[in-house]
């Protein structure tokens, strides 16, 4: 098979006709002209030992679509894209088509111009001239060009990119391309998919793993209903010791606890590191008493999100980074002291052993309790408990009780199991405002259904005068 074809911007090619092909043998088998008008001109051949025409156009519809591919200039390499390889294969088979149907144009812009079939001996050799249409052609060549370009771009563009920024410290700009390129890379298109999206994943997940939250001067205690005296500070750094390098411009949540609806509940602040790494959240006042803890995170949830879809295969990447970023936290202790401390209260309750535990851990606490009758507390309703606490302590500003009882009692092999329940409630004297109600069980053993009772009863009202006083306003 012979193969002569025209590249732009160079002479054309020239050749001596066969021996033997006669006077008739048209000029363009001889010499490929560059040009005809406004097309480029391609000449092609396909030869058949035994004569068979068809065989000898398929062989010249390969050496002309192999002409034409060789100007495109593209290279399918294992990186190829599944689409551009697919787009390249169909632009293949439409060449090939062009020159079989010779009625229907199978590529905008190309043509069969000529046909000379040359009869020597058995063999038959078909010459065919192609003209391709400049604009059609060049604009074929840049969409095939770009199509190589795109998908490999879309991983290969942000994954340098995310190195840069890397390099540089920019923690959130580097996971946002390292992200990008990992979901870029789950693209069926992309060849060697799961190997890049391993490898961006990895790099995120590496560079996560050499941050750590290190704790400033922070404020340890306040009182509910007053700010803390300072901000709370931490300092986020790629490193330890001496050569810990502070990261600028990371983004960190400060997670804190305030209650709603009786309950405490999680709050965040998103808070970005200056120059010098340090990120502050001034904290607003607690609305409830006890050990508390701020937890600083790095907020990396935006990217982690964009991976939540991540099929369940692929997953082991995105569970390496998410447990990277976990780790990536630091936790700092505070107490909030109640300002009921100031506060004596009226305590009322009729059951002995709960009464005891309750008062143990309050006194310790530093409350003031000023005992008085339960009489006819017993199934009254909380105006009527207000009524009668407040007659019996006039001038203590709060008043609370308590109402315990025996739920079940049952066996244990020799011993006695016994499950006891008990509510306390806190209100204010003068104006009847519930302050905290809490409700409990707790189970109690002994030799006897009394001494459970009693362990039970005694140990129930210790926890609930702890969660007094960690909630009491």
């Amino acid at each position: 098979m012979r193969l002569r074809y025209l590249l732009l911007l160079t002479l054309a090619s020239c050749a001596s006709a066969p021996a033997g092909l006669g006077s008739n043998v048209p000029s363009w088998v001889l010499k490929t002209p560059q040009t005809e008008g406004d097309s480029y001109v391609f000449v092609a051949s396909g030869t058949s030992a035994t004569g068979d025409a068809g065989e000898a156009e398929k062989a010249a519809a390969v050496d002309l679509r192999d002409q034409i591919i060789s100007y495109l200039g593209v290279k399918v390499t294992s990186t190829t894209s599944a689409t551009a390889k697919g787009s390249l294969d169909s632009f293949r088979t439409s060449v090939e088509q062009t020159v079989v149907s010779q009625s229907k144009a199978e590529i905008t812009g190309l043509r069969i111009a000529d046909r000379f079939p040359l009869k020597q001996g058995q063999s038959l050799t078909l010459y065919l001239k192609a003209l391709y249409n400049k604009a059609d052609l060049d604009q074929e060549k840049a969409r095939i060009a770009a199509l190589f370009a795109q998908i490999n771009d879309s991983v290969s563009k942000p994954e340098q990119k995310g190195d840069l920024l890397n390099a540089t410290g920019d923690v959130q700009g580097a996971l946002d391309q390292y992200t990008q390129a990992a979901l870029a890379s789950l693209n069926p298109q992309v060849d060697n998919g799961a190997i890049s999206f391993a490898r961006n994943l990895g790099k995120a997940t590496t560079m996560v793993s050499q941050l750590t939250l290190v704790p400033q001067q922070n404020p340890r205690s306040t009182i509910v209903g007053q700010s803390f005296p300072q901000p709370f500070a931490v300092k986020l750094v790629r490193g330890t010791g001496a050569d810990a390098v502070p990261i600028a411009g990371a983004s960190l949540r400060f997670n804190y606890k305030v209650r709603q609806n009786g309950h405490l509940v999680l709050r965040s602040v998103p808070e970005t590191t200056g120059a010098d790494g340090i990120a502050t959240c001034q904290l607003p006042a607690p609305d409830f008493a006890g050990h508390a803890e701020l937890i600083v995170v790095l907020d990396a949830g935006p990217f982690l999100d964009r991976l939540s879809q991540v099929p369940y295969e692929s997953r082991t990447p995105v569970d390496a980074l998410e447990d990277a970023v976990g780790r990536t936290r630091l936790n700092i202790a505070y107490q909030v002291v109640s300002a009921a401390l100031k506060y004596p209260i009226a305590w009322a309750c009729a059951q002995k052993e709960a009464s005891g535990g309750f008062t143990e851990v309050m006194t310790k606490a530093g409350f003031q309790l000023r005992a008085v009758s339960s009489e006819g507390l017993a199934g009254a309703s909380d105006e009527r408990a207000l009524r009668l606490l407040t007659s019996r302590s006039p001038r203590t500003p709060r008043v609370a009780w308590g109402d315990f009882h025996v739920d079940q009692t049952g066996k244990d092999g020799d011993m006695i199991t016994a499950r006891v329940s008990g509510t306390v409630k806190v209100e204010e004297a003068d104006t009847g405002r519930l302050l905290y109600s809490v409700t409990r069980t707790r189970w109690g053993v002994g030799a006897s259904a009394k001494e459970a009772e009693t362990s039970a009863f005694h140990q129930l009202g210790a926890d609930l005068g702890t969660s007094v006083i960690d909630n009491l306003p």
